[in-house]
């Protein structure tokens, strides 16, 4: 069967129940099921009132009121019993969706519903409330038009053009029957649970950037904020792999076939669409592309005055993401969480924000650029949950970059905005796999730690950072197999992104797996793919790899950077690279090094310097005093910057090991037996890494 045959169901069933004052037994069964009108999709009468469902307008002559899509979907509904009561959960299953909609929110609609037609003059009380039932109609609806003519779109009295409207947004559950059964047909599914065209029982999709189509510049700020929210609302649906921000954003402005994009980014689905502003209007349209053929599965359309920017967006959210899980029968996104009414400066600060947050590393100061973006969204708007939810990742992901050049504060200040952002949204796994990074890293609390984990991976299990959160916990506790398979998993989900791609890479040059690694160092080196401190991380990785060729073909590179940064503001540049020349020139037996090693010796007379310890401290544990070296690494712990990085985590895994004066002295010793470290050294030594702990006579053996 083709689609179309499968598009418009022959009848659905509409539960009314008959104007007589039944009592609840009697009504329980003489509730029956009528034929299915044309309601939902055509447009009918009501006295002398025009309904049009395919704008979303109630006209009367000359004058024209246009009303929510859902509220519309509301007066459809008590519409189709004809006169007779529609019944409360039939109307909310309807227009909401099986368990989605509440009484107040039906009764709202009916509010405005009857405060629209009296604006429009009328004196009669269209909508009659049936207590403790539901509604009905005192007039009967009437098309007014053919059985040919059912099912088309026509003009209003007095109107051009035909207006826009989601298609589907109303009619949706009207249709919900045939549209599984299309769903069926296109996803090849039998009965409904089996998924298929998957992956691990997912269904593969990825949701392009919108395109904007004025010279608006904030509609593209809009629109790449309608493309992040539909990835994070998507994202936490469990029968979908959705492929990560990176990878999708990576197509921005790219004129390119779907079939292609799909087949880079591994999925079978692709949403796209468009955003234009013009006459005082933002006009949004989407389409769900089955990527095999490019057939349009789903499109919509919606239109609504500029101006309530995020009202808007968040429809459109909420919208397409139903709308999606309906046509693939994945859910009815009940954990797409309601957005707030925050002020439009503050939005367009949060989107431009983490339009710069994701591409952090592909121009230098991007990380800065993108943390003051969000700190002003949340000046304007101290509300803005998901503002400050971003800025405890870029918190927490900073925490030995530089932003945090003034320590304690930096830290503290990191502290106050993951706090505010779980008062705000306890349960938003963004906010729950940012403390797991912060609870292995800037403060050890493991117990913390696996707690935000469970909840994230609770929420959303298959997202991107909550996968990088789980092999963040693995590879801190020694469990180096799954910390990879974890980082592989988002490489999978999210392949375009370059950000996660080097992660990946610096763990398997920890784990000796060197070739794999710098088959990415080497590409992305030569493609100049990211900026901001990668020739740092892939240096110190050739210098990890203890491979002659790597390590010569490398130190050159790193001199360049090295003048590179001569160039930048000192207040840009984290501390640590006052510590670099030494270490590096130390890796690379560099003719130089005397002189570096002398500078540090002086540096570390005046200032202790911890960020990234675990990179450049092993090797400088042998030219600096001793104690100085102890009181480093100890106050490293203190600061939060001893496993700040998986390259801090590197002597813990014998590629970068402290020597053994370090690992046998008291007062190291004295360290792991702290609570926490000792928890750690416990859990470590119970996956069979022990690299990095204490050595001889401790209690720890």
């Amino acid at each position: 069967m083709t689609l179309s045959e499968h598009a418009v169901p022959a009848r659905r069933d509409i539960r009314c129940l008959a104007a007589t004052g039944m009592s609840s037994l009697v009504f329980a069964q003489h509730a029956f099921a009528v034929p299915t009108p044309t309601l939902s999709t055509t447009r009918f009468r009501l006295g002398d009132c025009w309904i049009d469902p395919l704008s979303n307008t109630i006209s009367r002559g000359a004058e024209e009121r246009q009303v929510e899509p859902r509220v519309l979907g509301v007066l459809c509904a008590i519409a189709e019993c004809q006169g007779e009561v529609a019944l409360r959960e039939a109307i909310l299953e309807q227009v909401w969706g099986p368990g989605a909609g509440t009484d107040e929110g039906l009764s709202r609609a009916v509010s405005i519903l009857r405060k629209t037609f009296k604006s429009l003059g009328v004196e009669q009380d269209y909508i009659v409330t049936a207590p403790k039932k539901g509604y009905r109609l005192v007039v009967a609806p009437d098309t007014g038009v053919t059985p040919a003519e059912a099912g088309t779109t026509s003009t209003g009295p007095g109107r051009g053009a035909t207006r826009t409207r989601w298609v589907g947004l109303v009619a949706a559950a009207a249709l919900s029957a045939a549209l599984l059964a299309a769903i069926y047909t296109l996803t090849g599914r039998k009965d409904g649970p089996d998924a298929i065209g998957t992956r691990s029982g997912q269904i593969p999709i990825a949701v392009l950037p919108f395109r904007p189509l004025s010279d608006r510049e904030a509609d593209a700020w809009f629109g790449d904020g309608v493309t992040e929210e539909l990835i994070n609302a998507l994202a936490a649906i469990d029968d979908l792999a959705v492929a990560a921000r990176t990878s999708s954003f990576s197509f921005k402005n790219v004129d390119r076939d779907i079939r292609e994009i799909a087949r880079q980014l591994d999925v079978d689905y692709v949403v796209e669409g468009s955003v234009r502003s013009a006459d005082g209007k933002t006009r949004v349209a989407a389409q769900l592309i089955r990527a095999a053929d490019g057939y349009h599965v789903w499109s919509g359309v919606l239109e609504e005055a500029t101006g309530a920017s995020f009202e808007l967006q968040d429809e459109i959210v909420r919208e397409i993401s139903r709308a999606l899980q309906l046509r693939l029968h994945v859910g009815y996104g009940d954990r797409v969480a309601p957005r707030g009414n925050y002020a439009p400066e503050a939005v367009e600060r949060y989107y431009q924000g983490l339009h710069v947050w994701g591409n952090r590393m592909r121009r230098d100061g991007a990380i800065h650029e993108a943390y003051e973006l969000l700190r002003a969204a949340v000046e304007i708007d101290p509300g803005f949950a998901e503002a400050w939810s971003a800025l405890a990742i870029i918190g927490v992901s900073s925490s030995s970059g530089p932003l945090s050049r003034n320590k304690e504060d930096f830290i503290n200040q990191v502290s106050r905005d993951v706090e505010r952002a779980l008062q705000l949204q306890p349960e938003d796994y963004l906010v729950n796999a940012a403390l797991v990074f912060w609870y292995t890293s800037v403060e050890i609390d493991l117990d913390r730690a696996k707690l935000h984990l469970e909840q994230a991976q609770a929420i959303a299990p298959k997202a991107g950072w909550v996968l990088v959160a789980a092999a963040r916990y693995s590879w801190i506790v020694g469990d180096l197999q799954t910390a990879l398979e974890n980082y592989r998993r988002t490489i999978r989900l999210d392949p375009l992104n370059n950000v996660a791609r080097m992660g990946l890479a610096v763990m398997l040059s920890i784990a000796g797996e060197t070739s794999s690694a710098f088959e990415f160092f080497d590409a992305c080196q030569q493609s100049n793919c990211l900026q901001e401190g990668f020739v740092a991380y892939a240096s110190a990785a050739a210098i990890l790899s203890e491979d002659p060729s790597i390590k010569q073909r490398w130190s050159p590179i790193y001199d360049q950077f090295e003048a590179v940064l001569e160039t930048i503001p000192e207040s840009s540049k984290p501390t640590v690279v006052k510590v670099n020349p030494a270490y590096y020139s130390i890796g690379f037996e560099q003719a130089d090094t005397n002189e570096t090693v002398e500078g540090v010796r002086r540096l570390f007379a005046q200032q202790i310097i911890t960020n990234h310890i675990g990179i450049w401290g092993p090797a400088l544990a042998e030219v600096l005093p001793r104690e100085t070296v102890i009181d480093a690494i100890t106050l490293a712990y203190e600061r939060g910057d001893l496993f700040s990085s998986a390259f801090s985590l590197s002597p813990f895994y014998g590629r970068n090991p402290y020597p053994d004066w370090v690992l046998e002295h008291p007062r190291y010793h004295a360290l792991w037996e702290r609570p926490e470290l000792a928890k750690l050294a416990e859990m470590r030594r119970r996956n069979g890494w022990s690299d990095g702990l204490p050595k001889s006579g401790t209690n720890l053996e």
